[in-house]
């Protein structure tokens, strides 16, 4: 990764086929792409990060140059630049009567299309060690979101903790639904979308 100025490069390692008929390793970097798309490095950024003041045309076009070259940016950067971990934890108690397979299937089809990581967690609220590692991943924002099933919800300090934190959350058929805290009820499909989104946004 390079700085430059403000903007960040990441690289790229891609194989290329050289003159010798061998495998060569070609560093293909944002200024790279910038060049190919004939526009700024800062432009390509904005591109990469989704972000507004660029015209639809400038768009196309770097995101051409991004297909051409088989540029993409380096997750461990982009982590560090948006200071963002692109994952998001599912706590689960073992045992318990768990969400439908189907709603957590489309957890995990959304974090792939958002290219964010759906770790799932085991945990015992009664169990110092288990929340001691908790709390200490809250600390330590781990994780982007969470994702709560029961009966996880019932931990106040749990739930204290990442509204303390802003770190967001949605309960999973909470078994305390009079709270001001976003949930998804039954096995909502819909709503799963929108959850995840939630924890992404």
């Amino acid at each position: 990764m390079t700085v430059i100025g403000q903007y960040v490069s990441f690289s790229h390692r891609c194989v290329t086929i050289g003159n010798n008929g061998g495998l060569t390793a070609v560093s293909v970097t944002i200024k790279d792409v910038a060049r190919l798309a004939d526009c700024s490095i800062k432009t390509v950024s904005r591109v990469i990060n989704d972000e507004p003041h660029v015209s639809e045309k400038v768009r196309a076009r770097v995101l051409d140059a991004i297909r051409k070259s088989g540029y993409a940016p380096n997750l461990a950067a982009r982590r560090l630049v948006q200071q963002r971990s692109f994952a998001i934890c599912i706590l689960l108690y073992p045992g318990f009567d768990q969400p439908t397979s189907s709603l957590l299937s489309r957890v995990l089809d959304i974090g792939y299309e958002e290219s964010y990581d759906i770790l799932l967690l085991s945990y015992f609220p009664a169990l110092a060690p288990s929340r001691n590692q908790l709390v200490e991943r809250i600390n330590q924002r781990r994780y982007d979101g969470y994702v709560i099933t029961p009966p996880c919800d019932a931990d106040g300090l749990l739930t204290d903790l990442l509204t303390t934190y802003k770190i967001p959350f949605v309960l999973i058929n909470p078994l305390n639904r009079s709270t001001d805290f976003p949930y998804v009820a039954g096995s909502d499909y819909h709503g799963a979308y929108e959850m995840t989104e939630h924890l992404i946004q």
